[in-house]
């Protein structure tokens, strides 16, 4: 028998520091659509496309968000080619526009039309 846990169906959002109100906002997103997110704290200059790409293949529910250290947000989804997330939102998009993203990427989970 494992003494394994299984783990909880959540969106992964990898997060490379620095922008910890982006960060909020995402998450924000995220639970305002009842979707719950797994934050994992990255190093590394990465953008946030392979960010994104990257939790979308670590996240049981393939979707994944990169907030990288500019605090720019990609949402991406496993299926998709690793060039062409579901949304891209810059690191100076206002509040808005960042819970925004989470919102999106929760509805890509449950397959609710955009906003």
């Amino acid at each position: 028998m494992s003494t394994e846990r299984p783990v909880a169906p959540a969106v992964v959002v990898r997060y490379a520091g620095g922008h910890s109100e982006v960060l909020r906002q995402v998450c924000a997103g995220l639970e305002e659509e009842g979707v719950p997110a797994r934050v994992e704290q990255v190093t590394g200059d990465q953008g946030c496309v392979a960010l994104a790409y990257a939790a979308a293949g670590a996240s049981p529910l393939e979707t994944g968000i990169g907030i990288d250290a500019t605090g720019a947000v990609a949402v991406h989804h496993a299926a998709l080619p690793r060039t062409a997330p579901v949304r891209t939102v810059r690191a100076d998009a206002g509040s808005a526009e960042h819970r925004l993203a989470g919102g999106t990427a929760a509805r890509v989970v449950t397959i609710q039309p955009l906003r």
